[in-house]
């Protein structure tokens, strides 16, 4: 399950964490400050439960100075729901190959053990992209456990811009974010398949320790639990660089521009973007901008 955590990055299941107040929660929030302006950076969940909200006092008071929100996607805008009629039209594997003639035995064993719990049938996703099935499946199993993307931080955040007329800046397109893994190997897709099935059958630690750590504002075992892993997996290196470390660089760069700008921007990005020596945070300060963490 970690790897949906990793894709769009962070994507958190909150479980086991409502029954505490939202002004005890210190999530990744930072400043960059420049002689000209001033960006806050917080580090998002992409999927929630309504009594998250409001979040702290700090991170809002910042959203409503800031005169424009920035985000990897704007998941209201017509550009994500073009996106998603591509990704539909290019869901199919190709003719004549199927999943259960093409995974290998150990691969195919789990797939089909999951949606027996899923209360699904091979059939459903034989002709479907490994990389699809593995999101598929996991937003499902997110979806009966009661949690929605439509409560993530993310729509929190754009759902108040919009609602005040704030411009919204998109830091990246979804039509790159699919591709990330649109342009996997076989190998790579059924590897991420195999990896998100295999933590799917945990008993749920893995989501008490990130949502524990990322409320906590516990950076270190925060990127141990969601960066670690995939980064010291030689099967999943390739997927690590194009879904952190290229996409990092991007968007420190937009951030860095942005600072640039007079007055005070918001950038909302998933929590693990900003962890490590490849995330946003570290690419900003090895360009010499001056970024300080605020803690809620």
């Amino acid at each position: 399950m970690r790897q949906l955590l990793r894709y769009l990055v962070l994507i958190v299941i909150l479980y086991g964490w409502w029954g505490q107040a939202s002004a005890a929660v210190q999530p990744p929030f930072w400043m960059v400050s420049s002689e000209r302006g001033t960006v806050y950076m917080l580090g998002t969940l992409h999927v929630g439960k309504p009594d998250f909200y409001p979040l702290p006092a700090p991170v809002e008071n910042a959203f409503q100075e800031a005169a424009a929100l920035a985000v990897e996607v704007n998941l209201m805008g017509p550009e994500f729901a073009k996106a998603l009629a591509w990704l539909m039209l290019n869901s199919a594997l190709p003719p004549g190959k199927t999943l259960d003639t093409t995974l290998t035995p150990q691969t195919l064993g789990l797939l089909e053990r999951k949606l027996r719990d899923l209360k699904l049938s091979l059939e459903a996703v034989n002709l479907v992209k490994p990389w699809i099935v593995a999101m598929n499946l996991t937003n499902l199993y997110i979806v009966r456990n009661g949690y929605q993307p439509t409560l993530g931080v993310d729509y929190h955040l754009l759902r108040k811009a919009k609602a005040a007329h704030k411009p919204i800046i998109s830091l990246e397109s979804a039509r790159q974010q699919f591709e990330v893994f649109e342009n996997l190997s076989w190998q790579e897709q059924e590897a991420f398949l195999r990896a998100t099935l295999k933590e799917m059958d945990g008993n749920g630690d893995d989501f008490a320790n990130m949502v524990d750590a990322w409320a906590a504002g516990d950076l270190k075992r925060l990127k141990a639990l969601v960066l670690d892993p995939m980064a010291n997996d030689p099967e999943q290196e390739g997927l690590f660089q194009r879904l952190f470390v290229e996409r990092n660089k991007r968007m420190a760069e937009a951030i860095a521009r942005m600072s640039l700008r007079p007055g005070v921007h918001f950038v909302a990005v998933g929590s693990g973007h900003f962890l490590g020596k490849y995330g946003i945070v570290a690419l900003l300060r090895d360009k010499g901008i001056d970024v300080r963490r605020v803690r809620p």
